[in-house]
């Protein structure tokens, strides 16, 4: 989801804002009708929280050291655009959606094993997860693609209680699934000759 600012000149509003150039090279600003998107009036911003809690620990001279966080993000409001029913006068409509939560901890590990006045070895040992979840889409929807296939290829989706950004097989659009139908077909046919 992800949404960067919206405002009218997004296509959020009654109009959407463009920019042409008169013939001296100056620009004019534009406001032409947004006919295609249904206008949502009551549209929020997409709002963040978000909660770290760290800690750096130093010991024996400096000589050893742990570094740890934990950090908890949620992201709501995304503003997602949906098809809508051609009768409508408009294709699509934009609606506030999502509540994603990205959550996991930062440890690193200093150690230095020699330190004298000719040598200094330092070594760091490093690990981080981090785990983003979809907690609520919408109402009315319970799964997102984020990104379609080329050629049968994988997407990526997201979907509701699931984890962000779930890669799926093609086999969700017709072109893909037509050899897995025709296997299915093949395997039933010689089912029933047997």
């Amino acid at each position: 989801m992800g949404t960067g600012s919206y405002g009218t000149s997004s296509g959020a509003g009654g109009f959407s804002q463009s920019t042409i150039y008169d013939q001296n090279r100056g620009s004019i600003i534009t406001a032409n009708p947004n006919i295609t998107t249904l206008p949502n009036l009551e549209l929020k911003p997409e709002i963040q929280q978000s909660i770290e809690l760290g800690t750096d620990i130093r010991i024996l001279k400096d000589r050893f050291g742990i570094d740890f966080t934990y950090y908890k993000t949620n992201t709501f409001n995304q503003i997602l655009s949906l098809g809508n029913v051609i009768e409508s006068g408009a294709t699509s409509r934009k609606i506030n959606a999502g509540n994603i939560q990205n959550q996991g901890i930062e440890l690193l590990i200093d150690v230095d094993p020699v330190r004298n006045k000719e040598l200094r070895w330092n070594v760091q040992f490093n690990y981080t997860r981090n785990r983003g979840k979809i907690i609520k889409l919408h109402s009315d929807i319970k799964e997102w693609q984020l990104m379609g296939s080329a050629d049968a290829g994988p997407e990526i989706w997201a979907y509701e209680n699931g984890p962000f950004g779930v890669i799926t097989s093609g086999y969700n659009n017709a072109y893909a699934a037509a050899p897995a139908i025709l296997k299915m077909i093949k395997i039933q046919m010689i089912q029933e000759m047997e």
